[in-house]
């Protein structure tokens, strides 16, 4: 759903960390009871990668092998009698790579919009768990004081299509990066999110929400698809400054 321009700046809802108040030798698995509120399995990288604790990539497989909290599927750990997800998570794989066809597409075309300067996937397809109705999210950074116009255009062009073309689901201007509330959720918002045009923006506004390393203090930017960022253009000239 796109939400309104005037809304505070929240990718979503408030999601708390989900075991915040466990004792700290049980929060290494907190991202994988996380990623099963999304039917995710996920493997030792992404369990380091979103781990509220701040250990090695070692430290972390020698906790999960040695506590043994959460079982192991070929790669992809999950919780206990949740063997099914690994083969969803490959199904969806698929269905993914379809999408962010997709979303290639509708990225090249609206970077050519007045005043947009950024766009990144969000959502459930940067971690390619995307269902087949499905549709990709965007995350729209606009010039300064740009934000309406930028909404008025992508609202006319989703009102005329539909939200499986397009779906810009946060607005946010490159004069004000901050994303709030500075919570779990938004932090793995923040570092899923994947950029196809405004790249040099996009590290800005990861330095603007540096507060997501209190969640994922290991955090290291998402490295780019195989088919890389977009290159940038821009059809209308002296209208898009």
């Amino acid at each position: 759903m796109t939400e309104s321009p005037e809304n505070s700046q929240s990718i979503g809802p408030f999601i708390a960390s989900p075991t915040a108040s466990h004792p700290p030798d049980l929060r290494h698995i907190e991202p994988v009871l996380y990623g099963d509120i999304f039917d995710y399995p996920l493997t030792a990288d992404e369990i380091w990668r979103y781990c509220p604790l701040e250990l090695t990539r070692e430290q972390v497989v020698n906790l999960l092998e040695e506590n043994g909290l959460v079982p192991r599927h070929e790669e992809f750990y999950h919780l206990t009698g949740r063997e099914e997800l690994v083969e969803l998570r490959r199904r969806r794989e698929t269905v993914s790579r379809s999408i962010w066809k997709r979303a290639r597409r509708v990225a090249g075309l609206i970077q050519h919009i007045p005043f947009i300067r950024a766009v990144a996937v969000t959502g459930s397809l940067p971690t390619d768990n995307a269902d087949r109705d499905g549709d990709p999210d965007f995350l729209v950074i606009t010039a300064p004081n740009r934000i309406w116009t930028v909404f008025f255009f992508l609202g006319t062009i989703q009102k005329l299509t539909s939200t499986r073309t397009l779906c810009p689901n946060f607005y946010i201007s490159e004069e004000s990066l901050l994303v709030t509330p500075c919570d779990y959720y938004n932090a793995r918002e923040v570092t899923q999110a994947i950029p196809l045009v405004g790249l040099e923006l996009f590290d800005r506004f990861l330095e603007a929400n540096d507060w997501v390393r209190k969640y994922v203090p290991n955090f290291r930017r998402s490295p780019h698809r195989e088919d890389g960022p977009l290159p940038r253009g821009r059809l209308l000239g002296p209208l898009g400054r």
